[in-house]
């Protein structure tokens, strides 16, 4: 077993042994998560512990205001993961009082706005860069993010309406993660200028070198 999956399972059990209500009495373990990729691969290793230790588990997903009411109404026994303080903080704000934080899962979480490193830094380091007229005049006009309940899509809005970027022809555009993953992929092939909403983790950042633009959406969070 790996030292990590060895350290979760040991955490995993003894949180279930000292919590009499929950799920250690009933074998059965309703695992929630929102259903984007990175919250499915760090849930699919929660429930490998969690089987290996003797568990049943059902899942549950859903988009995030979807999927947070179960966590609070105790539809759902563990919740991964949450993005905090920062970027699930509106999410988790309503909730905190009828659930319990078991442990850090990863650090330095994070939401930004990117491009892709052929675009030259002197001339787009930051998001009111986008905005000058020769930036404007090169770029691709359809912003395109994820669902648009998502910490990532709330801070994206944020920024749009904060840098006036409809009023220079931007438009931020919801996408399933297939139709944005392939319209990435057009771009960089044809070495189009596009500004992208990441998170990190995400795996789009190991698909092409992508530039940070210095405004950060939220400060880097921990998973939880």
């Amino acid at each position: 077993m790996h030292p990590m999956t060895r350290w979760l399972a040991g955490l995993l059990a003894a949180f279930a042994l000292s919590c009499p209500n929950a799920f250690a009495q009933s074998r059965l373990v309703t695992l929630g998560h929102v259903n984007i990729s990175f919250y499915e691969v760090t849930a699919k290793v929660v429930q490998g512990v969690l089987e290996r230790l003797g568990y049943t588990v059902a899942v549950k997903t859903g988009s995030h205001p979807e999927i947070y009411p179960l966590l609070g109404n105790g539809e759902v026994d563990l919740f991964v993961a949450v993005w905090l303080p920062h970027a699930h903080a509106s999410y988790w704000e309503q909730y905190k009082d009828s659930s319990v934080q078991v442990t850090t899962l990863f650090e330095d979480a994070r939401l930004f706005w990117s491009v892709p490193d052929y675009v030259p830094a002197a001339e787009v380091k930051s998001v009111a860069d986008l905005r000058k007229p020769e930036v404007a005049a090169k770029m691709q006009k359809e912003i395109r993010g994820t669902h648009p309940d998502s910490g990532l899509m709330v801070g994206s809005k944020k920024i749009m309406e904060e840098y006036g970027l409809a009023d220079a022809g931007y438009q931020l555009v919801p996408n399933q993660p297939a139709e944005r993953a392939a319209n990435f992929n057009d771009n960089i092939a044809a070495k189009r200028w596009f500004v992208m909403p990441l998170s990190q983790p995400n795996y789009l950042n190991r698909l092409a070198s992508m530039r940070c633009l210095s405004e950060l959406l939220s400060q880097p969070d921990i998973s939880t």
